[in-house]
C-alpha cells in the first residue's frame, strides 16, 4: 500500500523561561505546557524533560498512524501500546533507543505490516533513525 504524498503543515512551538517560574512554558496553537528538568539538572521534575517529550513524540506519533493503518488495514481495530527508551549524550545527541510494541487484537503478520508502513512514515521515527546508529525494536502481539 503506498499513501500519497500528503503535506505536514508547518509546526511552531515556542519555549519561554522566566526568573519566576523553575520551569519552561511551552506554547503551540492555542495549548500551553511546562517542561521541567530533573532535580540533579537544577530542575524542580514536576513535568515531562525535553528528552522525555522527544520520546512522547516519537511514542504518540508512531500510535497515531499505527491506528491510521490498522483502519487501512486490518478489518479490527487493535489496541497499542509504545514504549520507548533512550540513552543520551551531553554533546553526542541520541545514542541508543529501544522500542517495544504491545499489541492486542490483531494477528502478527498484520501487526507487523502495519508497523512497517508506521515506519516508513513516521517523520519523527525517520528523523531519529537519522540521528541514532543503535535502534532495537521488539513486537509483542496477542491476538486476543
Amino acid at each position: 500500500m503506498r499513501m500519497e504524498k500528503m503535506e505536514i503543515p508547518k509546526v511552531e512551538v515556542t519555549a519561554e523561561y522566566t526568573p519566576s517560574n523553575p520551569n519552561v512554558v511551552l506554547k503551540a496553537r492555542s495549548i500551553v505546557r511546562e517542561a521541567s528538568e530533573l532535580p540533579e539538572f537544577g530542575g524542580v521534575g514536576s513535568d515531562f524533560t525535553p528528552l522525555e517529550y522527544m520520546l512522547a513524540s516519537l511514542a504518540s506519533c508512531e500510535a497515531f498512524m499505527f491506528g491510521m493503518f490498522a483502519k487501512m488495514l486490518s478489518k479490527k481495530m487493535p489496541n497499542v501500546e509504545i514504549s520507548v527508551e533512550g540513552e543520551f549524550g551531553i554533546g553526542e545527541g541520541v545514542k541508543s533507543l529501544r522500542i517495544k510494541y504491545h499489541i492486542t487484537g490483531i494477528e502478527e503478520e498484520t501487526a507487523l505490516a502495519i508497523i512497517n508502513q508506521v515506519k516508513t512514515t513516521c517523520p519523527i521515527y525517520n528523523t531519529l533513525v537519522k540521528a541514532c546508529k543503535k535502534i532495537s525494536e521488539e513486537v509483542i502481539v496477542k491476538p486476543n
